[in-house]
């Protein structure tokens, strides 16, 4: 009697899929909380109050800051290290360290495996490192500290997933910079992220 077995790699490409798969379904705000209402409509009034005073003024232009000016979001710092602190992680293993050995090259050994866990580890960090960002736009703290950084690497990460596929690794160095000017924001604001992968 034969047992079918399947190839270690093709194993732990499937687990990192699906474990990917669950974490993205399990990350983010709920749809309608109070907290989001909240925010949307002090953002909402906000840009309001600009735009009319800058219509009072003459000079016409209204420029609204993501930044609030007190909490508007539960555990916005916790859950702020948390996503960066998986992302960074994740990204730095998967990806970056990756790139830095050749192993995404043609020809080079693993590169099938290296690609799939890139593309996968690009696109759950796509989704962490927007929540990252909502959740400092949320706190006051936060938001001058890294908000600009971090929205930054979120746009690199929209793109990457498709990039590594096809073979274009030249954003991976300004994503990089980006995730690092990140951390260091957070640590100057006394928000140490401690980089995890698990």
């Amino acid at each position: 009697m034969s047992v079918f077995r399947m190839p270690r790699a093709r194993v732990g490409v499937a687990a990192l899929a699906l474990v990917s798969a669950v974490s993205l379904a399990g990350c983010g705000p709920k749809a309608g909380t109070a907290a989001d209402t909240m925010s949307t409509s002090s953002t909402s009034s906000s840009a309001a109050g600009t735009t009319a005073t800058s219509g009072a003024t003459g000079t016409g232009t209204a420029s609204a800051s993501p930044c609030p000016t007190e909490n508007t979001r539960s555990f916005a710092k916790t859950r702020f290290v948390a996503d960066v602190g998986l992302a960074a992680g994740s990204f730095h293993r998967y990806i970056y360290k990756p790139w830095q050995a050749h192993t995404f090259d043609k020809g080079a050994h693993g590169r099938v495996l290296a690609i799939a866990k890139a593309v996968t580890t690009a696109a759950a960090d796509a989704k962490l490192l927007a929540n990252a960002t909502e959740n400092a736009k949320a706190s006051p703290a936060l938001c001058g500290a890294v908000y600009g950084p971090l929205s930054a690497a979120t746009a690199g990460f929209q793109d990457l997933k498709a990039k590594i596929a096809t073979g274009d690794l030249t954003s991976i160095a300004g994503i990089e910079s980006e995730i690092q000017s990140a951390l260091g924001g957070s640590k100057a604001n006394g928000d140490a992220v401690t980089e995890t992968t698990s």
